[in-house]
Order: C-alpha cells, then structure tokens, then sequence
C-alpha cells in the first residue's frame, strides 16, 4: 500500500479482484491521485479509519460484505458520511443503482467501463468533495464566532439561494433568511415559529433526533422529505451543526436546506434512459432481458410466456435511400403501432436497430402465434410518408416459448433462430422455433457457434494439436499435421467438424487460418528440427493479406520456410482453383513446401495433378481405411502412388489405423503414413515439450 503526499487527493479502491484493483490505481495514479487499495469491505473500512480519504471506489460484490452494507457503515457514522463514494459494478439491474443512490452514494459506474469516463468522474467527485471540505471548514470557523458575529453577518446570508436558519441553545429560531421564509412559508405560517423547526418536517421526531445531536455538539447531514411552500412535500439535502463558543459549549445550531429536486429529477430521467431505448421510448434490451429472466422464473412455477422476435424487412432500404434521420422518423412511428397492437400486460422492447422483442406473460405458442399475426398485419400495412415518398415495410417474426429449462439467452437464441428462419423462407411471415426442425437446428447452432467462435479468438480457447506423419523409410526428422481444438466457457473441448462448417459461412476463416499459421510458426521456432503440415481452408485463398502475414510471420521468427507444408483440400482446390493455384505458387516461390490433401476425392484428380504446383499428395482416407482387403482400393492407390512420384511428388496415406494397412502401403510404396496406429493427436504444447527434451539426432 501507499502512503499518501497531503496535497494530493487520496483515493480508496475497494475490491476483491486484484486484476481490477491494480487497473484502477494505475488509471488513477496517472492522475496525481495517491491510491490506496483493499480487497474486502472489513480491511477497507480498517483503512478508513487510520486516512482521510477524498473519495472511495466500492465494488458492489465483496466476498464479505457487499458494498451496499459498506456504504451503510459509512452512512451511518458521523466520521465517514462526508466521504463520497462512487460504487462499480459489472450488474445491469436498476434496482441496485437506485439503492445506491438511497444509501448516499454519489456516482456508479458500470463494468467494463471506459477508462476517460472513469477520470472524469472520479475527478468531478473529488472536486465537489474538496468544495465541500472547504464549505465544511469554513463553517467550522464560523461556528467559532459567538450568535452576535454570526447575526452581524445575516444580509450576506439572506442572499444565499439554500435556506438557511440559526437557533438558540433552546433550538427557538434567532434568524432565517430570506430563502428559508420564501420556501417554508406555508408550513411555518400553519405553526408557532417558537417551535423550532418542527413545522417544516414531514417527519417531526427526525427533527427532534437531529436537533438532539447539534445539542451534543454534533453534526448532522442527508436527505430529508420537507413541508415546502404551498404544503408540497419535496426533497431536501439538510445539514445542521452545532455552534460552540471559544469554550467549545453549545450555543446554537445553523441549518442549511437545498433543494434537490432537480438532481432527484435527474436521477429520475438517468434511471428511466437506462431502461429505455433513447429512440422510441420503449424498453431497451436490457431492461427487456430482465423481463424476460422473470419469466423464465415464472416458467418453473408452472406459468407459460413466449417470447416474440421482430425484425422489419428491408429496412435498410429507407436507411440507403433518405438517410438515418428518417429510418428514426420510421421506427418511432411503427413503435407506437406495434405498441397499441398489444395488451397493457405485454412487454414491447427495442432490442437493437430495427429488431423489436415482444414478451407475452402466460401465453402459449398457439395464442403467441394469433399475437405475432397480428403484428405482421400491422407491419404490412403500415405506411410512411416521406420527402412526398410512401414506403411500406413487413416483418419477420419468430416467435420462442420460454421454458424453466432455459436460460434468458437461450430464449432469445431460440426466438431470433426462428426469426431467421422466416426471412431465410421468404420473409412477411411467421416461424415457431420447435427442437426437432433440422433447418432450426442448423441456425441455432450458427447463432450460437458464430459468437462462441468470435469470443474463443478473442480470450484464447483455440488449441493446437498434432498429429505424427510417420517417413515408413525411417528417415527424416519429426513430423505433424496440425488440428485446431476449441473450447467453450466450461472448459468442454469441441470438435473442427461441429465449429468448421460456421466458421466458414460466418467468414471466420481467415482469422482462424492466421491463428493456426501464428502459433504453427511460434511452435516451429521453439522446434527447429521439426516439420508442420498445415491445413487452409478455400475461405482463405482469396485473402490478399493471407500470404503477406505468413511471410512476415516467418521471417519474424526466424523459421525455414521449408519447415512448413501448407495443404489445401481437393475439394477446395476444386472450388477456388485459380485462387488455389496463384497461392501454391507464391507459397512455393517463398520456399514453402505444399500438399494437396483428400487426394481422390473429387473424382478429377488426375486431369489437373500434373497443372498444380504441389510437392506432397495425400491420399483420402475413404481409399485406406480398409486398404488390406479390398483389392480394388489397393489398385487405386498403387496408381495414384505410382503417377505421383513420376510427377515426383511425394505421398502420404491418411487413415492408417492397423499394422495391417501399414503394411500394405509400405509395400504400395507410399512415402509416409497418419493415422492413429502410427500416432494418436496430442496438445502441441506437450509434442513441444518432448521434443525439446529430445532433440532430433
């Protein structure tokens, strides 16, 4: 922990995560700002008592005691209650945030935050508590002064814009100025002005309670609800201290009023924007998701809700064509359709662009269904004028029911799955997502597999594995075939052939073919004496960047080129070959080897082998799997072996899972054998580690 300087403001961080508390203090510390940091709500409050702090960062989660208890402890002294707090928290809930607020907390901010909005708000705070802390001893001094001095200085008081009153040692009123008569005049008139203070409060015993510690010699500051001018009730920040002689006895007491009706009004309209979407004034996705996790509730106590998924076809049109501006113009207007085209019980949300999200409590899918037709009508006939223009517009809607078994993401995959479906259909029209639908199941995958893959780049779950290819003439060094691995969130490993197929419609492959090539190299620079073979997919070939980013890689590291052999299927060399064949040559131009892999698999092989610029042939495994007995395969690959190594390319036999397969390819007279007999994957982390232990001879 760090000492702080006493001309620079002093900061508390209080957090469990230590990742977050060191974020925070190197945020703030490039502010001139001394930190210091504790990772429970006890040790926090240990260091509030031996430092004056400034402003205190507050965790909501604490492992201990969460922060709202923390800030109660704070709240409730007399020693800590000037000390602003700003709470952090990764929740969305509103709830928690008008808590917060109740408890006297002065700002919250949201994880992940934005480190600029973090510094300005940090600062803002310290500034208005070093205002404060000013005001505070000023009056302190003041407090000093004897009831004659402080009557002296009334007409500068009575200018002040709070309400401010002073009182004897008996708390009967010496002087109010002019504030306090304009807005406690109603109340004050309905009582005798000799009863202190009493009139004004809505709550006259937390007068009594607060006159009683000035009468101590005590001080006193929060937020009360007062009587106000015309009987109104309204919000007030009340402070009230004792004023004590030089001999530090009680003669009187000082009480301030603001109103802060405003800054209520305010926190008002930021809670109601943090629920709503800006645009159309209905419920965001946030505050829609919250929704929706009631209902799953309400789903395991036995009460149905489905959930509908909107989209407005061809929207993007009116965008194009007139502008943002009026695409707003639009979606106000059909917000307000869509919401007189449901019941007061409904909950109608924006969840994003033109995507709307209605939640139907206790309903099924069949009166979901009569809803969701309803609204496609409504969207159908809807019509918007613009710039003398009609543009008309139709929906598609998928429509989810919202199962206990379910998750609130899972209900909204579901919905927005079977939304798709819609417009994959044709769109204007109405699809139910059922479990059994193979075309749903298809776009469910994608919706979930698409963000899995995205985030597994983004936090590091993909995994290189290696498998051996074995010289059968013995000679040469180490060689592997490199797999791609993924794991989701709980650590579950899946498979190339379930993420693969959406990586490629998605476009994720060419980042995932980067990824391999990155960590290949990285793998061959630890490795020298070892070869990777390298599998990329045909999404990749037309990438002009692709060969660059290899090259520069390479040379990076150090590497031979010819270290690496990168392959490219049959099938996508059949799909893309002037691609395929414009990338073979550059990679071999730069002194790569490159293999063509499933050789036999698409039936035309031998008319273009002798045109493709590759060293190695691998022969598909549909012709090895059961090489020892079927003769007719024996044929093929002994010709497919023998016109490969006249073209002098090398070969390979993929699928060899017994010795007597290994056999029979030894004696076709094929180069090299993959299977698991010959070796089984395994993490190149570990393959790393063997081979550095025992370096190639």
């Amino acid at each position: 922990m760090n000492s702080a300087a006493p001309s620079q403001p002093l900061v508390l961080v209080i957090d469990d995560d230590q990742n977050l508390r060191e974020l925070l203090a190197l945020i703030l510390r490039r502010q001139d700002l001394n930190v210091m940091t504790a990772e429970s709500g006890a040790q926090g409050l240990e260091l509030i008592q031996l430092h004056s702090f400034d402003v205190v960062l507050l965790d909501i989660g604490l492992p201990d005691m969460d922060g709202f208890e923390v800030c109660r402890h704070f709240k409730t002294s007399d020693a800590l209650r000037h000390i602003p707090i700003i709470l952090i928290t990764g929740r969305e809930s509103i709830e928690d945030k008008v808590r917060g607020f109740e408890l006297g907390a002065s700002d919250y901010i949201n994880k992940p935050f934005d480190e600029k909005e973090l510094r300005v708000r940090v600062l803002a705070v310290i500034r208005a508590k070093l205002g404060q802390d000013q005001w505070l001893a000023a009056n302190r001094r003041e407090r000093s002064r004897t009831q004659q001095e402080l009557l002296r200085i009334s007409k500068a008081v009575d200018s002040a814009s709070d309400a401010i009153s002073i009182t004897d040692a008996e708390g009967k009123q010496l002087f109010h100025n002019h504030a306090f008569l304009t807005l406690f005049e109603y109340a004050l008139n309905q009582a005798d002005w000799t009863d202190g203070h009493r009139a004004i409060f809505v709550d006259p015993k937390r007068r009594d309670y607060i006159w009683d510690t000035c009468r101590s010699g005590g001080s006193w500051r929060g937020e009360l609800e007062m009587l106000a001018h015309g009987g109104r009730r309204i919000a007030m920040l009340a402070r009230a201290d004792a004023i004590k002689d030089d001999r530090q006895t009680v003669i009187g007491s000082v009480w301030i009023f603001t109103d802060i009706q405003e800054r209520k009004r305010l926190e008002r309209e930021l809670i109601y924007l943090a629920s709503h979407d800006s645009l159309t004034n209905l419920r965001n996705r946030r505050s829609f998701a919250e929704q929706l996790e009631a209902s799953v509730l309400q789903a395991k106590r036995g009460y149905p809700s489905t959930l509908i998924y909107l989209d407005l076809d061809h929207f993007k049109n009116i965008n194009d064509t007139l502008g943002h501006s009026a695409g707003d113009r639009m979606l106000r207007e059909i917000a307000v359709q869509l919401a007189g085209g449901i019941r007061n019980c409904d909950v109608l949300a924006r969840l994003g662009g033109d995507e709307f999200g209605v939640l139907l409590p206790h309903s099924t899918l069949v009166q979901a269904e009569v809803v969701a037709r309803k609204i496609l009508r409504i969207c159908d006939e809807f019509r918007h004028q613009e710039t003398g223009q009609c543009f008309t517009t139709s929906a598609s809607i998928g429509l989810a029911a919202v199962e206990a078994s379910l998750s609130v993401d899972e209900v909204l995959a579901r919905a927005d799955c079977a939304c798709n479906l819609a417009k994959a259909k044709g769109r204007n029209r109405v699809e139910t997502f059922r479990p059994d639908d193979a075309e749903l199941a298809r776009l469910s995958r994608e919706t979930s597999l698409g963000p899995m893959i995205k985030d597994a780049l983004r936090d590091g779950r993909f995994e290189l594995w290696l498998q051996p290819i074995v010289a059968l003439d013995g000679r040469g060094g180490p060689c592997f075939e490199v797999l791609l691995r993924m794991r989701d969130v709980a650590g579950k490993m899946i498979m190339p052939d379930a993420f693969i197929p959406t990586a490629e419609r998605l476009g994720c492959m060419p980042q995932l073919d980067q990824w391999v090539a990155r960590h290949a190299i990285e793998f061959l620079r630890a490795c020298p004496g070892a070869r990777l073979h390298v599998n990329l997919s045909a999404k990749s070939l037309d990438e002009s960047q692709l060969t660059p980013f290899i090259q520069d890689a390479v040379k990076s590291a150090g590497v031979d080129p010819s270290q690496l052999v990168f392959e490219i299927t049959e099938t996508a060399m059949i799909v893309n070959l002037a691609s395929a064949r414009l990338f073979l040559q550059q990679m071999k131009g730069l002194g790569f080897k490159t293999a063509l892999d499933d050789f036999g698999s698409g039936f035309t092989s031998l008319s273009y082998l002798r045109e493709l610029p590759v060293d190695i042939i691998k022969i598909d495994g549909s012709f090895i799997h059961n090489l020892d007995t079927d003769k007719v395969n024996q044929t093929l690959v002994r010709s497919m072996n023998d016109i490969a190594h006249l073209l002098g390319k090398e070969t390979v036999a993929e699928y060899v899972e017994t010795e007597a397969i290994l056999e029979t390819i030894r004696e076709i007279g094929v180069d090299y054998a993959q299977g698991w007999h010959t070796g089984k994957p395994r993490i190149a982390a570990k393959a790393q580690m063997d081979l550095v232990a025992t370096p190639a001879a």
